[in-house]
């Protein structure tokens, strides 16, 4: 199973050992006797784990009731909704936004200011066939999303936050969700220079712009406008991108921060920690010790 390197596996660990250890503010939405009254939520979301879903490739859900308030700048896209429909608050740039969903393309920078029971996330990694229309999002590369246009599959995310959720559930809602961003997408003809292009980085980490450019034989700006185009973001994000990956790999082992962080291509495990909580809202030391995410994989085609 590949969810974009590593991240099954680290995730697989965590999962183990939970075993072990047993534009605008929007209307309340449709889902209103879903909910679990607020107190009674409170209480039940206190010792809720996160639950990690992977059902497509380099797509996966992760729903989480444990509020972390940093200001996050993932390489994945994003979409976010409140499971039960009620809104959350979200900080982009210098705005604040109330809604019950929103999506995100790559590298935005934005921080959850609400609490955060009843969240779940849609990640979508930039080797998804789904990723590049988040672009569509338009040049602020974020929309507020219609959360009644969901309602359809309002059980289905309950089911995903609580952690009951089915593979038919997981899909339908990934259907209604990706729904929301419209039918367009990349071609098969862009699709596949992406993934050369992608793989041929992966082979070769240090190749510059130039050298993909004259590999090519085009002009510097015009690799750079290419690779943007058909991956979806610049060559030096999409080489962050897998410094990321391989952190979550390594994360999984038994080696020391420090060598995990020179191994990544960092300077230093402060280094590393400091971005690795730019990524997540939390330090890499407080994702090693996490330990109550339960992890459920459904079987998957190459085509979702």
């Amino acid at each position: 199973m590949n969810c974009g390197g590593a991240v099954v596996e680290i995730f697989r660990v965590r999962s183990a050992r939970a075993v072990d250890n047993n534009k605008t503010e929007q209307k309340e939405g449709s889902v209103a006797s879903l909910a679990e009254p607020s107190l009674a939520k409170s209480v039940a979301d206190a010792a809720r784990p996160d639950n990690l879903y992977v059902f497509a490739r380099y797509t996966f859900f992760y729903t989480t009731p444990h509020h972390r308030p940093f200001r996050l700048q993932p390489h994945s896209a994003t979409i976010l909704l409140n499971a039960y429909g009620e809104p959350f608050k979200v900080m982009v740039g210098k705005r604040s936004y109330s809604t019950r969903a929103i999506a995100f393309g790559s590298l935005v920078s934005r921080q959850i200011i609400a609490p955060s029971s009843g969240l779940i996330a849609l990640f979508v990694m930039p080797e998804s066939p789904l990723f590049p229309r988040f672009v569509s999002l338009g040049p602020e590369r974020f929309r507020l999303l219609d959360r009644d246009a969901l309602a359809t599959a309002d059980e289905d995310f309950v089911a995903l936050y609580e952690g009951h959720a089915e593979q038919d559930q997981a899909m339908r809602a990934y259907q209604r969700l990706t729904g929301l961003l419209g039918e367009g997408g990349t071609d098969a003809t862009t699709w596949h220079r992406a993934r050369e292009l992608m793989q041929l980085i992966a082979e070769n980490p240090g190749l510059s712009l130039e050298e993909l450019a004259a590999a090519h034989r085009i002009t510097y700006s015009w690799m750079s406008r290419l690779f943007s185009h058909s991956v979806g973001i610049p060559l030096r994000d999409y080489k962050n991108w897998l410094r990321r990956r391989k952190v979550w790999e390594l994360l999984a082992t038994n080696l020391s921060l420090t060598e995990i962080a020179h191994r990544a291509g960092f300077s230093d495990s402060a280094h590393l920690s400091r971005t690795y909580r730019r990524w997540f809202g939390m330090t890499p030391s407080e994702s090693r010790r996490r330990k109550n995410v339960r992890y459920f994989s459904f079987p998957f085609d190459g085509h979702r």
